[in-house]
């Protein structure tokens, strides 16, 4: 399926500001469309609040942002 239209929209609105959100119903298409801008980026850093590793990371966000460079 073709999304570059949603790309497009994307890379407009990071142009704009540094957060976009992707909204709607479930199984959509959400996380897809996110990997799949984020794999046509450089300095892309994805946490899944799923992960339990990952929500473990963000109990302390500073300290695991921080360091971070990048959107």
């Amino acid at each position: 399926m073709e999304r570059n239209s949603y790309l497009n929209q994307i890379q407009k609105c990071f142009q704009v500001t540094p957060i976009c959100a992707l909204l709607g119903p479930r199984q959509c298409g959400k996380t897809t469309l996110a990997r799949l801008y984020a794999s046509h980026q450089e300095n892309i850093h994805i946490f899944d609040l799923e992960n339990e590793r990952d929500l473990a990371r963000l109990e302390n966000p500073h300290l695991t942002l921080e360091h971070l460079d990048g959107t």
